[in-house]
């Protein structure tokens, strides 16, 4: 009796476990999924912060950033201060594009 008691138990255990491995399992593949860099880019081209001034150019190509989860694509912009370097930071999780000047060096 003590057996099918222990057997039992353990069968619920196993039972909890896998449960749980399968909840975390699709948490995972769901939050590391990632945004297609042709999404990105649609939403980098249609993003009212990254569409500096008339003349801003956005690369096509995109550099993806899985710590951040963000599409880094350069920009030009012909009256960027020297030593920037702006690009089009599109956040996966907001669905939106923002400025990064990316600038280095001291500001005299």
């Amino acid at each position: 009796m003590k057996k099918n008691k222990l057997i039992n138990w353990l069968l619920i255990l196993l039972g909890v476990l896998i449960v749980i491995a399968v909840v975390i399992t699709l948490y995972w593949v769901v939050d590391n999924s990632v945004m297609s860099e042709k999404e990105a880019f649609q939403i980098a081209i249609n993003s009212d912060s990254c569409i500096y001034r008339n003349g801003t150019r956005i690369s096509s190509e995109g550099v993806y950033n899985p710590n951040s989860k963000t599409w880094w694509f350069s920009l030009y912009i012909p009256e960027a201060d020297e030593g920037c370097s702006p690009a089009c930071v599109v956040y996966q999780e907001l669905k939106q594009g923002k400025i990064n000047w990316r600038c280095t060096g001291l500001i005299s």
